[in-house]
């Protein structure tokens, strides 16, 4: 049925079940014949777990068999192939904690970058208010200099309107006084004589 829907990963499995079955029967020969159609499979297919099975059972199976120089070079690949897959698990575990690190990384990054912008906008609408409370002061100190200015030019003006008036006072006050004069002196002389 792998065969029909061309599942090779499936056909090499299935193919090495076979063979495990006739190895526990102790049809060594046949376990064998299976287990190297499986091994051709998988070598095109390239699955290192399969394959590292695969050399396991060619090593028991060798090893049952008598060969041991086979049986030595199978378990030989396999720890090879174990340390290979170790080494390559390590690596995408390593691959993986390494993204996940840059990935907190640029995540606390941009928390940061949010916090940043969020200080800066704090900042900036204290300047504004800050810049908007000095106009104010200033206007207003514009506006009670000018309110001084038009106080005082209007006192000066009264200063002068008063001064003037009181030098016509003064002026009638010295006018009335000649006035009385002469008027009590011409009353004086016709009186005394």
């Amino acid at each position: 049925l792998m065969k029909q829907i061309k599942n090779l990963y499936g056909t090499a499995l299935i193919l090495d079940n076979i063979g495990d079955l006739y190895y526990k029967k102790g049809q060594y020969p046949k376990a064998l014949d299976y287990h190297l159609q499986s091994l051709a499979i998988i070598q095109n297919i390239k699955s290192n777990d399969l394959l590292r099975c695969s050399y396991n059972y060619l090593a028991r199976t060798y090893f049952s068999m008598g060969n041991y120089k086979k049986a030595y070079e199978y378990t030989t690949e396999e720890v090879k192939l174990k340390d290979t897959i170790y080494k390559e698990e390590s690596r995408k575990s390593y691959a993986e904690m390494e993204a996940k690190y840059q990935n907190e990384k640029k995540q606390t990054e941009i928390v940061l970058l949010q916090q940043n912008n969020k200080i800066a906008s704090i900042e900036l609408s204290a300047q504004r208010r800050t810049s908007w409370l000095l106009v104010i002061v200033i206007a207003l100190i514009l506006l009670a200099t000018f309110s001084l200015y038009k106080s005082y030019t209007a006192r000066k003006k009264t200063n002068a309107a008063l001064n003037t008036l009181n030098q016509q006072l003064q002026e009638a006050n010295s006018s009335k006084a000649r006035l009385i004069s002469i008027i009590s002196h011409d009353l004086r002389s016709p009186v005394s004589s």
